[in-house]
């Protein structure tokens, strides 16, 4: 009895330990060809050229790992990955059965060694039994191991898609926030058992364990700066510097996160998690993130106009088996950014099918009758009478600066004033508040006109030069509302004209701030030359601003003096 035990401990043991035919003779690497769809697109593998304008001819790839990514990239395209899959059975696994019969045969041998009464067709002998089910895990083993399956020899990657490019006619879009608002039940993770259980969406448990999850963290610096460089790469960032936002030609953005889902596809092979294998000979693991983003479309003053959700997934990425932490970052940080990147793509498309993308800038063919204004007296003013001149606009977009251009209560101010409303305040320099009607705006131009129902009252002459002096001095005034309510002014000069969206602006060193904005740029004779707008800032400016010139005041509000 003990040596019959032995024995088939022992013939086990053989089993377990041999390769079998099946695997012996297989091939542990495999020879591909990956050609891309688009001409001209250049084929990364592990982040390497390896093809260009051609297939990949004969490139070995290790059946051990499993699953292989290539990359087809080419500008003016979206990169796209592609996932070599190791799935299809090779003739070599014909040898299973010669396997089991192989090793069926030492069974029979040592059975007839033992010192016992042999009941040759008593199947429930333990020594058949061991070496029947030996036999089928051999079989098994064979089915279920790399290297008795193969890729597909001939692979190509589909069509790359251009980028879809901002139109001459539509708005660009301005990045105003990104945030990452994802609760705890919004973190998912799905898991499959091979490819193509994730390509027709059958996951297995979602609480089977991964090592790409724990380190999914998105933070608004990648979100921000993926969604920047995408929007530029389709120019719906201006990058010439010679475009001055505005309500008809921008749009603000603000997007959050809601929803993370990660999903990993996982190898079907026996030998996938032997662990005393080398790294090398252990499969990637393949994933994709799944992200749903809120993006709140805003006008160039911040008002909501629509919020749209985009529910996308990220191409296959790998995560290579024993990667250190920063290496699954880095994967993790691509597929977050290949994701967001198809998201914007999908809020672009959505923006441009409800046609708010189209220009809004008013048709040059309507016509509006001019308003006549008194011309106010010319004479030389000083600049400590500017005050007299200046106003607060009150409303409920908040306060800015605004000048009187006429004896009986013309006004102008910044179009932002009159948001949503019929009515506005305005404040004088003697600190009185009165009630203003708007009588006339522009959004393109950032341009309102008022009435209120005063007489005597002290303007600023608006200069009607058609090419302002470069170099002249001026200053931004405005009324700073605070407990003296003085005049805020601040000295520069006038360091260019520039032309854009059919507007003149003068551009000014002269400091630019919410106290200001609205007021005259006046020169040394007290004519207002334009009216305080914008100042750009960022890495390299220093504040430039501009104001409206006021030719264009003129124009944009049809308005002309008697």
């Amino acid at each position: 009895m003990t040596f019959r035990i032995i024995s088939a401990a022992t013939a086990a043991g053989l089993v377990m330990f041999a390769s079998g035919c099946a695997t012996m003779f297989s091939p542990a690497y495999q020879s591909v060809k990956v050609s891309s769809a688009t001409p001209g697109a250049s084929i990364l593998f592990h982040g390497d050229t390896v093809g260009k304008q051609k297939a990949v001819s004969s490139i070995r790839l290790s059946k051990y790992k499993v699953y292989h990514t290539f990359r087809a990239v080419k500008p003016g395209y979206r990169p796209r990955n592609y996932t070599v899959a190791l799935s299809k059975p090779i003739p070599t696994m014909a040898l299973a059965p010669l396997d089991a019969v192989l090793f069926f045969i030492p069974y029979i041998g040592i059975n007839k060694l033992q010192e016992y009464d042999y009941r040759g067709s008593n199947v429930s002998n333990p020594v058949y039994m061991v070496g029947t089910l030996s036999s089928l895990s051999f079989i098994h083993r064979a089915i279920k191991h790399q290297k008795t399956h193969r890729f597909d020899r001939v692979n190509t990657i589909p069509a790359l898609v251009p980028y879809k490019k901002r139109a001459t006619e539509e708005k660009y879009l301005l990045v105003n926030n990104t945030a990452v608002d994802v609760t705890e039940k919004n973190q998912e993770l799905m898991t499959y058992a091979r490819l193509s259980k994730y390509y027709s969406g059958t996951p297995k448990s979602a609480s089977s364990k991964s090592y790409g999850k724990g380190n999914l963290k998105v933070d608004n610096t990648i979100f921000t700066g993926t969604l920047n460089q995408s929007l530029k790469t389709m120019n719906f960032i201006d990058t010439s510097g010679t475009i001055f936002p505005n309500v008809d030609n921008c749009l603000y953005i603000n997007a959050t996160i809601k929803k993370i889902v990660f999903h990993e596809v996982n190898s079907p092979y026996k030998d996938t998690w032997y662990k005393h294998r080398p790294a090398d000979k252990m499969p990637d693991h393949l994933f994709a993130i799944e992200l749903a983003i809120d993006w709140d479309v805003l006008d160039f003053y911040k008002q909501k106009l629509t919020t749209i959700r985009t529910v996308e997934k990220s191409d296959l990425y790998t995560i290579p088996f024993g990667s250190e932490s920063a290496d699954i970052n880095k994967g993790v940080y691509a597929a977050l950014r290949d994701n967001m990147e198809s998201s914007i793509i999908a809020m672009q498309a959505k923006l441009a099918k409800d046609g708010l993308l189209k220009s809004t800038a008013p048709k040059a063919d309507s016509v509006i009758r001019d308003i006549e204004i008194a011309r106010p007296a010319a004479t030389v003013r000083t600049k400590d009478n500017f005050k007299k001149s200046s106003v607060v606009v009150i409303s409920d977009e908040g306060n800015c600066s605004g000048a009187i251009i006429s004896e009986d209560g013309y006004i102008i101010t910044n179009y932002r004033a009159t948001l949503n409303t019929k009515t506005v305040k305005v404040m004088l320099g003697d600190s009185t508040i009165t009630d203003a009607t708007i009588v006339r705006k522009s959004g393109t131009a950032d341009v309102a006109l008022l009435k209120i129902e005063k007489t005597g009252l002290v303007p600023f002459l608006l200069s009607e030069e058609s090419d302002p002096e470069v170099g002249v001095d001026v200053w931004a005034v405005g009324i700073v509302v605070g407990t003296d309510k003085d005049a805020s002014l601040s000295h520069g000069i006038v360091s260019g004209v520039r032309n854009t969206n059919n507007l003149q602006m003068l551009q000014t060193d002269a400091s630019i701030n919410a106290s200001n904005s609205g007021g005259a740029l006046v020169n040394d004779k007290g004519q207002a030359v334009g009216m305080v707008s914008m100042k750009l800032v960022g890495r390299g400016v220093e504040g430039i601003g501009f104001a409206l010139s006021s030719r264009d005041i003129m124009t944009q509000l049809h308005i002309r003096y008697k």
